[in-house]
């Protein structure tokens, strides 16, 4: 399955984020749908979990993001997907800064 983008990039400052469809299931009180969110080299950065109510949950609704953390940390979770967006944005900006600063220290025995 071809990944689609999940929101036109306004600024390209905001990181190109893709989904890819990975679980659907069907029941009598409404579907849910698991989504793979991938960065732009098609890595996996989070998770996509959603319900939709069916019958009589018709109009109820249930969206969970989940930003793919480095360590043991816990993930931690968004209600919607700009504050995914931004949050992941500040991941890649801290993930830059680590690199600079770790490219910049003094290489073996030299200090």
């Amino acid at each position: 399955m071809t990944p689609t983008v999940e929101q036109p990039i306004l600024n390209a400052a905001e990181p190109r984020i893709l989904r890819r469809r990975v679980l659907h299931l069907r029941a009598s009180g409404g579907s849910t749908y698991g989504e793979e969110l991938l960065g732009e080299q098609q890595n996996v950065i989070g998770h996509l979990s959603s319900w939709i109510g069916t019958g009589k949950n018709e109009g109820q609704t249930k969206t969970v993001y989940t930003l793919k953390v480095d360590g043991d940390g816990p993930a931690p979770e968004f209600s919607d997907f700009a504050s995914f967006r931004d949050a992941y944005a500040r991941l890649l900006e801290q993930r830059r800064r680590d690199k600079e600063w770790n490219d910049a220290a003094p290489k073996g025995g030299d200090q």
